[in-house]
């Protein structure tokens, strides 16, 4: 009766394990989907630039530029805490196979050389402690975010002076990174913190 039980409780673990990583895949697909969406949309904005400055006055191409470039900016920062959130999930779901990993890891000691992953649920990590490495945050549009509000400043302030222009531009890039930055490594920080809190089978247990 022992054995019949053991049967069916790793049938059911594989089962699980197997809709796990289904779904984990499943998130990282939407991810990448919802990234590539966006920069469809970023194109799709850059090449109906010169189409709708030719229909406008001169006096309107400073606000439509302003307009366009502060949309691209909502929508990266959209997508980027889509991505992240996402990211996390799916790191989430990694680790409850990691749990069953741990499992066959305890019951087979003939396999434990063999496994390609870690037997716990510690890890992956949500928080990535390389400094351009964010879960789920990719670099390119992270890139636009700060180039595109930062073009919104520096345009608003043309009319002034070229180099003044240009001075608040790099400015504005300098602050909107690090600002960026600050939010989305916080983000991390504290889903894996929360993350710790629910580890049952960390390393060498």
């Amino acid at each position: 009766m022992e054995n019949n039980n053991q049967e069916l409780g790793a049938e059911f673990l594989l089962a699980e394990f197997e809709a796990i990583q289904q779904r984990a895949i499943q998130m990282e697909q939407s991810k990448s989907s919802s990234i590539n969406f966006y920069f469809i949309i970023v194109a799709a904005a850059i090449a109906a630039v010169p189409g709708m400055l030719s229909l406008v006055p001169d006096t309107m191409a400073r606000p439509l530029l302003m307009a366009m470039l502060l949309f691209i900016f909502l929508a990266g920062i959209r997508t980027l805490e889509n991505s992240v959130d996402q990211a996390i999930n799916a790191v989430r779901l990694y680790r409850r196979a990691g749990r069953i990993r741990k499992y066959f890891h305890d019951v087979c000691q003939d396999i434990q050389g063999y496994l390609p992953f870690e037997a716990s649920d510690a890890f992956p990590r949500i928080n990535l402690p390389a400094s351009l490495a964010y879960r789920g945050a990719e670099v390119t549009v992270f890139t636009v975010n700060v180039v595109s509000l930062s073009g919104v400043f520096g345009i608003a302030f043309s009319y002034l002076s070229v180099w003044l222009s240009l001075a608040i531009f790099v400015t504005f890039m300098c602050f909107s990174w690090v600002l960026q930055q600050r939010y989305f490594r916080g983000k991390l920080r504290r889903s894996e913190d929360v993350a710790k809190k629910r580890v049952y089978f960390p390393m060498n247990s």
